[in-house]
Order: structure tokens, then sequence, then C-alpha cells
């Protein structure tokens, strides 16, 4: 199997090569209205030149002229290949005890979600943090550190999830009441429906990236 030319404006900033191949087959007798349906398949494995992992991504039911494996199966694929590589730096930086030599840049400048989940993190990375005792936390970059500040939710007002992974998002949305629907992958950074206005159980629109 040959590295695909192709497949590299998707996955040339990762810094891995990978060999692969994409498939997109339609789905007999199934549609989505009008629309026809698909499922595609991106097959690969990296680094390419001395393989180590080898992995394909299925995505089910796709339509609605977006469904070529080169748009949805690769970019998964290669976002799952540089949490890998992430994992695998830090793994590198933590044997040989270089955690403190890490680019402050490499810090995130804020996120929020489950306060454990912050700490299971900094803790595993020895990463300093000024501690919160509440359930929800947002957190901010501060030189080599990172500090925890309360998240203050409101049971009668739309909560600002931005910053938020999906997996907390939805989870306090739902928990409100809400319905709620996503685009994209990664954190909160937009959502249809203004922080703090009055709750009710519409459905709210995030955009995740």
């Amino acid at each position: 199997m040959l590295w695909r030319k192709e497949l590299a404006s998707s996955l040339n900033k990762i810094g891995v090569k990978i060999a692969g191949k994409t498939g997109t087959a339609q789905v007999e007798g199934l549609k989505q209205g009008d629309e026809l349906v698909y499922n595609s398949t991106f097959a690969g494995f990296f680094p390419a030149d001395n393989p180590k992992y080898s992995m394909i991504v299925v995505m089910y039911k796709n339509s609605k002229n977006l469904y070529y494996a080169s748009q949805v199966s690769v970019p998964v694929f290669g976002e799952i290949v540089k949490k890998i590589i992430s994992s695998q730096a830090l793994d590198v930086a933590l044997e040989q005890k270089d955690i403190n030599n890490w680019n402050v840049s490499q810090l995130p400048e804020f996120a929020a979600g489950y306060s454990k989940d912050f700490k299971y993190i900094f803790d595993y990375t020895n990463l300093p943090y000024a501690k919160s005792d509440k359930k929800w936390t947002e957190i901010k970059e501060n030189g080599n550190s990172m500090v925890m500040n309360d998240y203050k939710m409101k049971s009668k007002s739309v909560p600002d999830v931005r910053g938020m992974g999906a997996r907390d998002a939805v989870y306090v949305l739902e928990n409100l009441g809400m319905k709620v629907k996503m685009d994209g992958y990664g954190k909160v950074v937009k959502q249809s429906i203004e922080p703090y206005s009055k709750l009710n159980t519409q459905t709210i629109y995030l955009t995740l990236n």
C-alpha cells in the first residue's frame, strides 16, 4: 500500500507520514429523505516508513453532499493520530522528567469542565495548579501553572458552555432539560443561545473546534 498523494493536504500538518486507502460506498436501499446514504472508510497505518499503528475509521450513513471518505473519515483518522502522537510526547517528557521545559504556549489558554478531570490531568503531568473544590471549574494559564476558578451556573438560565468539551457540555445542558445538537469536534466555541438567557426546554446548537 502506497502513500496517497491526494490525502496529503488534510494530513500533512500532523508531523508523521501516513499510508492508507479511502473507500466510499452507497448503502443499498437506504435514503434520508431524498438523499442517498453512504458509508465512508479510511484504513491506514503510520508511520508509513516504519509502521507501528494501524487503524480503520468507518463513518456510517453520510449524505447531504458530505460523504466522500476524504471529507469525513480522513479528518477523524488524522485527529486520532494527533492524539496518539501527543500522548507519546507526554510519556517521553514524563520519563525524562522534562515537564518543566514545556513551552508555555502548549498550555490551554482557557477551558471549562469537570473539576476532577482537570485535577487528574494536572496531577498526572506534575503541572502546578491552584485547586478548586467545586464540581465544575474553568481553567486559565498563569505562567507555568494553571488556575482553577469556580464555574458558576444558574438553574434558571442557559449556562455558558464555551470552552467545554462535548461530553461536559451535553451533560450540563441536558441535565437542565435542553436538547443539544452539535457540529464539529473539540471544545465548544459557539452556542446558538446567549449565555444566561432565560432557560426553557429549547434546542441549543453548539459549534465545536
